[in-house]
């Protein structure tokens, strides 16, 4: 593992570095901060993990439910992620950028958090599709709430 895998991590409460962790950059697809937990979706090939950061570890471990179970997957590459209201929420494509088709449906998951102990659980509150739209891809994600 070189210096280039690595990540650093800013406390800003603190103002001071909390840490390294193990991240490849080609493999994630996206990363958020809820209630100062960082979440990262990760790609290996057809291999997808939705993942949160255990700074006491320094390593990342897999989101999972309440019974231990892994979460359901049906997410494709193109996603974004961003923190609502202290819950996870997460957009993907159902076709991936496909441009020859007229119209691609944009998915939604809306996962609740829950810390057990020292692990960190996630339940699915809402899943569905959200929109419909011509090719696109995820640039950002920006979450308004009031």
């Amino acid at each position: 593992m070189d210096n280039e895998s690595r990540r650093y991590f800013y406390n800003v409460r603190e103002g001071r570095l909390k840490g390294t962790m193990w991240m490849e950059s080609d493999r994630i697809s996206s990363l958020c901060v809820v209630d100062g937990v960082l979440y990262g979706y990760f790609r290996w090939g057809n291999y997808r993990e939705l993942m949160w950061a255990d700074t006491k570890l320094n390593a990342w471990r897999r989101l999972n439910t309440r019974d231990g179970k892994t979460l359901e997957e049906d997410v494709s590459y193109t996603i974004a992620m961003s923190g609502y209201n202290g819950k996870l929420a997460v957009f993907w494509s159902v076709n991936e950028s496909d441009y020859t088709k007229k119209n691609n449906e944009v998915m939604f998951k809306l996962i609740v958090l829950d810390r057990v102990g020292d692990v960190i659980c996630g339940t699915v509150e809402w899943s569905g599709v959200v929109g419909t739209v011509k090719a696109f891809d995820f640039l950002r994600c920006l979450v308004v709430s009031h």
